[in-house]
């Protein structure tokens, strides 16, 4: 078993000034059985949101379950449990004023990714994009969100939407001080034939994995940087 540590920092730059709009710990288990469990605190302070996110993941790095819990301003909006299984997705979720709202989703397009909004979880839709079509644009059809919002403001619930996302090759970061081979991705902005609105992003992860290196939202001036990174043999 390995465990890595890490934290980010959240940046916004706007009119050639930086400002700080967060953080986020993160916690990687990788069992010796191919599974990892990753438990993420993340903060948004800018956006008053907090919430605490774990996502249990199999071999190739695609959801088994999960949990969230999403704290907005002085109010904790929910908490839910979210079940993968072949061809569908359980969901139970409890938020203020609803009570518990049970719901079960099929499909039967491959794979399904879910993200939960901390941006190490944004790593994870790395799962469902093929390292073998270099450059190619991707259509990743079966994209859960535990929240519609872009930043995970509400919920959680479960939400669907579908992504065009890129793999751009092996390059060279520095983070946290150590010099990594790094995945490359880019999540195309929302068109017609996705049907979102977000403005796109870039993401970096360890090679061959979804652990979370580096990201970027170009349009919004946002940026994460990797602050902390450790890793511990058990």
């Amino acid at each position: 078993m390995e465990i890595i540590e890490s934290q980010v920092a959240f940046y916004k730059t706007q009119e050639g000034r930086r400002t700080s709009r967060g953080f986020e710990r993160q916690r990687y288990v990788l069992q010796d059985d191919g599974t990892t469990c990753l438990n993420v605190f993340s903060v948004a302070s800018d956006l008053s949101i907090n919430r605490e996110v774990t996502i249990n993941l199999d071999e190739h790095w695609l959801p088994i379950d999960s949990y969230v819990r999403i704290h907005h301003g002085e109010r904790l909006e929910g908490a839910g449990w979210f079940r993968f299984d072949d061809g569908s997705i359980e969901s139970q979720v409890q938020q203020p004023g609803e009570g518990l709202v049970q719901r079960q989703v099929k499909f039967d397009d491959g794979p399904a990714v879910f993200c939960a909004h901390p941006i190490a979880t944004d790593a994870l839709l790395a799962a469902g994009c093929s390292r073998q079509q270099q450059d190619a644009v991707q259509l990743l059809p079966q994209v859960f969100l535990s929240s519609p919002h872009h930043f995970g403001a509400t919920g959680p619930e479960l939400a669907h939407t579908q992504l065009e996302m890129s793999y751009l090759g092996v390059e060279d970061v520095t983070a946290a001080g150590t010099q990594f081979q790094a995945d490359h991705f880019r999540i195309a902005a929302g068109n017609e034939k996705t049907g979102h609105t977000h403005p796109g992003e870039d993401i970096w992860t360890v090679k061959d994995t979804c652990i979370f290196l580096r990201a970027a939202i170009v349009a919004l001036g946002y940026e994460y940087e990797l602050t902390h990174f450790q890793r511990q043999d058990c």
